[in-house]
């Protein structure tokens, strides 16, 4: 009788009368302001990179999602309540782990200080030693703060926004984020009193992941899956393109060459004392734009990023 009752159940799985468990669909959390990863249009639509990403591989996994949209502080802690099931941009650090599941890491970025113009920039971490620091509120950047063991006044605000509008007007120091997010929200909000270090915080980078409620294996294995057939058939540098186009706010200006290198490779490439890119193919790639009279502008970058 037992292998009889065995052999049954094999018979009836086989022919799919306990069907896989589905994801008909999902809400996803979408922060008000984080250029280019998530933000909203004028119509309050969410958009961005990694809302677009996220949309692509729902889609091809077959499932429907609609958006909540609010401040980080609090999509953060609606997925960890299980009140939204997934965020389409979070860095993957430790502190956060007990928190969310993560897919693999579809990108990869350094944080950077933003000061006034009139300041001086930044040479290391150890800078902002009894500075005013302004972060937003649950971000990587107030984790990686909270590690550190020296003195300085800690400011939160709701968004980076806030906290780039506080530094404009001169009431913190230093804004500690993401560099393409300082970059964008700058153009965006065009502020003028402030300016983006070229140092590069080797030991503060964002792994961006997509992030589920702890314990949702089933969504978790659907979002990778999706997430490697949109790399895998194009769509990821697709949107890669479309959203991280850099090199527009130059080209405005003319013709150009953008030429990229390593932040970290002396004496070819590096970043000066000065913020600035310096070494021997700097220099040369200089000197050769000035003979042929091209407009030439290097970004220099962690390596992986710039290939």
């Amino acid at each position: 009788m037992k292998k009889l009752t065995l052999s049954l159940i094999a018979f009836l799985c086989s022919f799919s009368i306990f069907p896989d468990h589905d994801i008909p669909s999902v809400i996803v959390g979408c922060e008000i302001s984080y250029p280019p990863y998530s933000i909203t249009n004028e119509k309050k639509e969410a958009t961005g990179f990694s809302v677009e990403l996220l949309n692509a591989a729902l889609k091809v996994m077959d499932i429907e999602y609609t958006y909540v949209v609010d401040i980080w502080d609090k999509v953060k802690k609606d997925l960890e309540t299980g009140a939204i099931d997934v965020l389409p941009v979070v860095g993957k650090t430790p502190e956060r782990e007990h928190l969310f599941d993560f897919t693999f890491p579809y990108l990869t970025m350094h944080g950077a200080f933003v000061v006034n113009n009139s300041s001086s920039v930044p040479r290391d971490i150890g800078d902002i030693k009894n500075k005013k620091v302004a972060v937003m509120k649950g971000d990587n950047a107030e984790e990686y703060l909270n590690s550190l063991s020296i003195n300085f006044d800690k400011i939160l605000t709701d968004t980076f926004e806030d906290a780039l509008f506080l530094l404009e007007n001169e009431k913190v120091d230093i804004v500690l984020m993401q560099n393409l997010l300082a970059h964008q929200l700058i153009e965006q909000n065009e502020f003028k009193n402030i300016k983006v270090s070229k140092t590069i915080i080797q030991d503060f980078k964002q792994s961006f992941s997509f992030a589920v409620t702890e314990g949702n294996s089933l969504l978790l294995e659907k979002l990778n899956e999706g997430l490697s057939i949109v790399i895998a058939d194009g769509t990821f540098l697709n949107l890669y393109n479309k959203w991280f186009s850099t090199s527009d706010r130059y080209r405005k200006k003319g013709d150009l060459i953008i030429v990229g290198g390593d932040d970290n490779y002396p004496p070819y490439e590096y970043i000066d004392e000065n913020g600035d890119p310096a070494g021997f193919n700097v220099e040369l790639t200089k000197a050769i734009a000035k003979e042929m009279n091209l407009n030439v502008h290097i970004e220099l970058g962690s390596w992986t990023t710039v290939l």
